[in-house]
Formats: C-alpha cells, structure tokens, sequence
C-alpha cells in the first residue's frame, strides 16, 4: 500500500511512536498507543527489537514485545537503531523510517529515546511541513546540572537544533522544563512521568523471602534497573559493604540485566558480599520484589523522572536515591537523598535503624503518589492528542 493508497482511505487515521528499542515502547508508551486507539487511530511502532540494543530484558521477552504489540492491533516495524549516534545502522534506520512517513499519512508522530528522536524527527520534517505534528518526549536530557562539559558541549547544540523542528516537547522532571522553554520549540508541556499504573500494586502478594534464599527477618533493600554505569549500582554496593557492619540483617537485590552484571558481580565478591548482595537478572515480577522490600534505593547518575522510585512511592515504600535530577525532585519528598557512598552507607543505616522513619517516609510516599498514576499522566496525553485531532478536523 503507498501513502496515496492510504490517503485514500479517509476511515483511517494513522499515528507512528518511535524509540531506540522495542523496551522502551513496551515500558513507557501504552498509554499513549491506548488513549491514540480510542481516539480512533491506527498506531504503528517502529523501533529495534534487537537483544543486544534492549538493555534490562531477556530474548523471551523481546518475542513477547512483538507479539504482544500485534495482538493489541499495533503494527511493527523493526529499526536497526543503536543506542550509539554515530553508527551505519542508525543511517539505516533512517532510511528504512522515511520510507515508511512515505507510505503511510501519519496525522501525527510521537518519538522517545535520544537517538529515535534525533533520527524520527530529522526524517519527519518534509511531513512535518505538510502538517503532521511532531511530539518528542524527553525522558532526561543528556545535558543537565551536574553532566560533564562535553555532553553540554554536544547535546544541547543538537536539541536546540531539533527543537526547530518539533512541536510539541514533553519534559517529565523540573530541571529539564526550565532548560526545555528557553529553546525555540512551539510548546513545551511537563507531565509527571511517563505514569505508572496502581493496579498492580493493589491486590498483589509479596514475594516470600524464601523463593530468594533469604532468612524472613531480612531486612531488604531493593534496586531496579539496568545493571550499567549510568545506575552506578557500583557505588551501591561499595555503601553497602560499609553499612552492612551495623546492618546484620540487611540484604541488597539487585533486579535487572546489563552489560556491567559481570564486573557488578566481581566486586561484590571482592567485598565478601555473596551472602548479601543478590543479581535477581530480569524480572517480571516487579511489584512482588517492590511489596517485599522495606526500602528501595538508586544511586544512578542520570535519570529523568525513574519508574523504579514513582513504583516505590505508590506502593507507599521509603527511598534513598542520588541527587540527580527525577531522582531529586522524588527522594525529596518521599525519602532520603543521599550525595556519594558515605552519604549513601549512612542512609542505609538510619532506615534499617529507625522503622518510625521508615513508617514516615512511606505514608509521605502514599500521599504524593496519585499525581505520579499512570490515570493522571494519560489525561494529559489524551488532551493533546485530542486537541491535535479536534485541529485536523478544523482544517480538514
């Protein structure tokens, strides 16, 4: 079918999500293709669902991705995407994307992930001209307080460019709305998060210590996420080496998959840990592991507003968290945010010493959780699409 095929069919309406990895699209983007689904839109997702480019999952899980995208009536289309820019592959997805804006009349693209982005909204921009309004969700911009000189150096440059030719700019954490209205973009929307649903959290079971190997007195802390140098689980297990003197009875779980689970495990044998450092690998059972924990941590050095801690916070659990920016914006509200190992050992400490705080901290988290429900987020997803929709009509 070529886009004038398609055009012809004016039942439809067509919109396109891209990201650097089937993953991302699967963890961050249902509402979107949901709330597009009910405003009648066709939705097509074009991302890479090559293993090696997926980060925290398994092959199973990749297979499932795509089918599961299908059975919920969403195309796919595969892109050779890599997470790294300068790369054939990307000059590929490239291609194989504008090929595609040809075939079908897209009424809108929504894109995600750093490099989706850049290559989505560079290859959108003929379409873009002839009306088809581009979004670009901005999970956490590589330049922020904190970031080295070269990633301001290289990053911003690029994104004050691709603001030129994006419409509406979705930021989710206060430090990136501040940087992301000084650029010349049309709109710039914050919202909280990509939205994490309480469903899962409301009836569900914790997991029994015992299925992990732990005592029932194990007092856990929980980290979740890609085992890389940006969550810099290194340093959390270097603090809690430190901790654990006081600590007994403490345990770290470290959920997810990731180029650096070899050298993470390495150091933890290093520290005599083996007995209290445990690689769950991937997981999809995240909120059985969030239930059973006292306390979840990060220590990661970039993040953008972190699904882990907003799943934490609505299932009423305290947090220590680095000061990086979503980090930030959550622990202050919800935990302790902790600025370096001994920073970080000390938290452990308190938690594990004090359960009035623990208790305190998790009320705080139940208070604050409704504005970070996936119901909320999606409300002013609907909105905007609505609006684009309302505004096709009009000129229609």
């Amino acid at each position: 079918m070529g886009r004038s095929e398609a055009s012809a069919n004016h039942a439809i309406k067509y919109a396109l999500i891209v990201a650097c990895t089937a993953y991302h699209i699967d963890k961050f983007a249902w509402g979107q293709i949901h709330i597009l689904q009910k405003l009648g839109f066709e939705v097509h997702v074009a991302a890479s669902f090559n293993l090696a480019f997926s980060g925290n999952s398994s092959a199973d899980y990749i297979k499932w991705c795509r089918e599961n995208f299908t059975c919920h009536g969403v195309k796919v289309f595969e892109l050779p995407f890599t997470r790294f820019p300068i790369s054939l592959n990307n000059i590929k997805a490239f291609r194989l994307l504008k090929k595609q804006l040809n075939i079908y009349p897209y009424s809108l693209l929504h894109c995600h992930t750093p490099t989706g982005g850049v290559v989505a909204r560079i290859g959108a921009a003929r379409w873009r001209k002839a009306g088809m309004p581009v979004i670009y969700t901005a999970h956490g911009f590589h330049f922020f307080k904190g970031a080295p000189l070269i990633n301001w150096l290289l990053y911003f440059p690029i994104e004050w460019f691709l603001a030129r030719i994006t419409d509406y700019l979705i930021v989710i954490n206060e430090e990136d709305d501040k940087i992301a209205r000084k650029m010349p973009v049309k709109s710039v929307i914050r919202m909280n998060g990509v939205g994490v649903s309480r469903r899962p959290y409301k009836k569900v079971v914790p997991m029994d210590k015992k299925t992990l190997g732990l005592f029932p007195d194990a007092f856990v802390f929980l980290c979740v996420g890609e085992l890389s140098k940006r969550k810099n689980q290194g340093q959390l297990i270097r603090s809690f080496a430190v901790a654990i003197r006081k600590c007994t009875n403490a345990v770290l779980l470290l959920a997810g998959e990731g180029a650096m689970r070899l050298q993470y495990e390495q150091l933890t044998n290093a520290l005599g840990l083996t007995e209290k450092v445990f690689f769950l690998g991937w997981r999809d059972d995240i909120p059985k592991l969030v239930m059973m924990a006292d306390v979840i941590v990060s220590s990661a050095k970039q993040e953008g507003l972190p699904v882990s801690l907003i799943e934490a916070i609505i299932a009423g659990k305290p947090i220590i968290a680095s000061p990086c920016r979503g980090n930030r914006e959550l622990a202050e509200q919800a935990g302790i945010v902790a600025d370096g190992e001994k920073e970080l050992s000390d938290a452990i400490t308190l938690l594990y010493e004090n359960s009035g705080l623990c208790a305190q901290l998790g009320q705080s988290a139940k208070i604050i959780s409704k504005q970070y429900e996936d119901v909320w987020v999606d409300a002013e997803a609907e909105k905007l699409y609505s609006a684009l929709v309302e505004s096709e009509s009009n000129i229609g």
